[in-house]
């Protein structure tokens, strides 16, 4: 952990406090982007089979009504 706040403060001391800053948002943004991209993936993927349930429910209400 200390060579992780090492790091940081050479960051800091080395470039400047803005530039740090920034890259350690870009850095965060783009750890962000990856987490959403899944995310959405397991979304679709639901969606995706929620559709297949809801075809066959309706299928089968269809074969109700039509006895």
């Amino acid at each position: 952990m200390s060579d992780i706040i090492q790091a940081i403060v050479t960051a800091i001391s080395t470039v400047g406090f803005p530039i740090a800053c920034c890259c350690f948002l870009l850095y965060r943004g783009s750890k962000q982007d990856e987490y959403h991209r899944e995310e959405m993936e397991k979304l679709r993927t639901t969606i995706e089979e929620n559709t297949k349930t809801l075809d066959r429910l309706a299928l089968l209400i269809k074969k109700v009504i039509d006895k």
